[in-house]
């Protein structure tokens, strides 16, 4: 990442970091790239608004067993390529080492990605035909 950009250029950057890591093979792979951008050099709220989702989609589908080729706006999809043996594992790990508060957590976000997706698809349609 360039360390000296105009301003908007940042905001460019970042977007296509992001749109970057939503094609990776793996979610930690996802995750190093979305952990390069520092949001606090974004100026567009729809571009912080998009990688912060981003963020919150992968850390909680990695820690959920979610595969990553699953559709995130399909939860039947989701559902079908779920790993169930990582679920239960992380649920009871959250549960012993997190307590009950953050395992709601995890499903709180499960929720609102779940609510927000199609809004962030029509996010990146915008976010794409700005930054082509």
């Amino acid at each position: 990442m360039p360390l000296c950009v105009q301003a908007g250029d940042y905001d460019k950057e970042a977007y296509k970091i992001a749109e970057k890591a939503s094609r990776q093979k793996s979610w930690d792979s996802a995750l190093a790239l979305l952990t390069e951008i520092q949001i606090s050099k974004i100026d567009n709220s729809d571009v912080i608004e998009y990688v912060v989702f981003s963020k919150k989609l992968v850390n909680t589908a990695k820690a959920l067993g979610v595969d990553i080729k699953s559709d995130p706006s399909d939860a039947t999809d989701v559902g079908a390529k779920l790993d169930w043996t990582q679920l239960t594992v992380t649920m009871i790990n959250c549960v012993k080492t997190k307590g009950l508060v953050d395992t709601a957590q995890l499903f709180k976000d499960a929720w609102d990605i779940r609510n927000g997706i199609d809004g962030y698809y029509k996010l990146d349609a915008q976010l794409a035909a700005k930054y082509k």
